[in-house]
């Protein structure tokens, strides 16, 4: 607001002191430019944390958790923005039997490899190894 008054009030100077009139409509033009690549910039963003897209990839996170110690399988990730400046990760894993009395350590683990990751906010759910041959009991992502 402030850069097109500032504009406006060149723009009148300069015309007044050389009479060349063509300058008010290309100042008005670039106004109008500016204007709609702000408005270009807030709808892009806006309507990312609207349809709900996912600033993390999904496999880059399962790959990110599988590697933590202790870990057997990971599934229902998800990921959301909640607004330009917070992201959302929820995860489950599945731990090791003989990792159980651990499970506090790997949770802190994987919260602190998802905030290198720029999340701001995860829920992580640990539970035991199922060894269940059901793959919808065992992995439920979508």
């Amino acid at each position: 607001d402030a850069g097109g008054s500032v504009a406006v009030i060149v723009s009148v100077i300069v015309i007044e002191l050389t009479g060349i009139k063509v300058i008010d409509p290309i100042v008005a033009s670039a106004i109008g430019i500016l204007i709609l690549w702000s408005a270009y910039r807030v709808l892009i963003g806006s309507g990312s944390i609207f349809m709900h897209q996912s600033p993390s990839d999904k496999g880059e996170i399962k790959d990110l958790i599988s590697d933590v110690e202790g870990v057997e399988e990971v599934g229902c990730v998800h990921s959301w923005k909640i607004c330009s400046e917070i992201s959302v990760v929820t995860v489950h894993a599945q731990v090791s039997k003989d990792q159980l009395d651990n499970m506090e350590h790997i949770n802190e683990k994987i919260h602190h490899l998802l905030a290198q990751k720029n999340v701001d906010h995860a829920t992580v759910e640990l539970r035991e190894s199922l060894n269940c041959t059901n793959k919808h009991l065992r992995n439920h992502d979508h």
